[in-house]
């Protein structure tokens, strides 16, 4: 078996097939009837809950640690949330599902903790089960139309930090193989939190102003000004944000909320350029300005259909 390698030509092209495939099935499944959508929903949840309860016969296949055979990990919980919701088990199963899944099994898929690369059986079934975590949240939202709202947002903040706690215990409890939620550690391998504090403080780089904060300053005492400004940035740039976001698939199609998206492309650039100025490239500015049209043309259209 060849190593894994981040982001070669075998990795880029699993990324390829699996989101592509996830978005033809999406859409597909969106545009059948309303019997063939609640045939399709009933399939992937068993599939979810069946790849979840696989998992024990897995960690013994691939030679892992006897925690892993216990599905405690985010994206199991992501897993069992989003079967259960498809299965009609209602829509609180969702919101936990959306907000635990949609990132982290995204992180895993573009930085995994693997070993060996395909056609190595523990590589597909990794892409296989984070794969189906991301198609289950799409029927809900794009078939199903489900949506969260803010008061999901704080109902699941509340679960994930009793869950964090109990968590952590029972990382203690079964010992130092176990990892859950990476609270003890970061995952191995070349993964995103690679650029991570150590832990346990790799932890608080869930909160994008505990990362800017860690790595640019001298103390982490606020004096003077700092205690006007920094609760405005963790408000500004996090929370703010984050409920609007939140809420916007209330109010336009969620592939227009993720166009949106699109514009973190440029605005990054811009804060360098005017904080720290580094100058954008040529082609930088040649792509921002593409999307920036792009939003610009698709708005207009949608103001004047309205």
């Amino acid at each position: 078996m060849q190593p894994f390698i981040l982001f070669d030509q075998i990795h880029l092209f699993t990324l390829l097939l699996t989101y592509g495939v996830i978005a033809i099935a999406i859409f597909w499944i969106r545009s059948q009837s309303t019997e063939r959508i609640q045939y399709a929903r009933v399939s992937v949840g068993v599939l979810l809950l069946t790849h979840a309860v696989m998992q024990v016969f897995n960690a013994y296949s691939y030679q892992l640690a006897w925690q892993e055979a216990i599905p405690l990990h985010m994206c199991d919980f992501s897993k069992i949330t989003i079967g259960l919701y498809l299965l009609g088990y209602g829509s609180r199963f969702f919101h936990c599902a959306f907000f635990w899944g949609i990132i982290p099994a995204s992180m895993a898929l573009f930085t995994p903790a693997l070993t060996y690369t395909f056609p190595d059986p523990e590589y597909v079934n990794f892409y296989y089960g984070h794969g189906l975590i991301l198609l289950g949240i799409g029927i809900g939202l794009f078939a199903l139309n489900e949506r969260p709202y803010f008061r999901d947002f704080l109902f699941v903040v509340g679960i994930t930090l009793l869950l964090t706690l109990s968590i952590y215990i029972i990382n203690l409890m079964l010992g130092v193989d176990a990892n859950f939620w990476y609270l003890r550690d970061k995952p191995q391998g070349d993964t995103i939190m690679n650029w991570f504090p150590d832990a346990p403080l790799h932890i608080t780089v869930l909160i994008p102003a505990a990362i800017f904060a860690f790595f640019f300053v001298d103390t982490f005492s606020l004096v003077g000004t700092d205690l006007i400004f920094v609760p405005l940035m963790c408000v500004m740039c996090v929370a703010i944000p984050f409920v609007l976001v939140t809420i916007a698939p209330r109010f336009i199609p969620a592939e227009e909320v993720n166009l949106f998206f699109l514009l973190e492309t440029i605005i990054g650039p811009f804060w360098v350029w005017l904080i720290i100025n580094e100058q954008p490239s040529i082609e930088t500015i040649q792509g921002g300005s593409i999307i920036l049209l792009t939003i610009a043309i698709h708005s207009f259209l949608k103001l004047k259909q309205s």
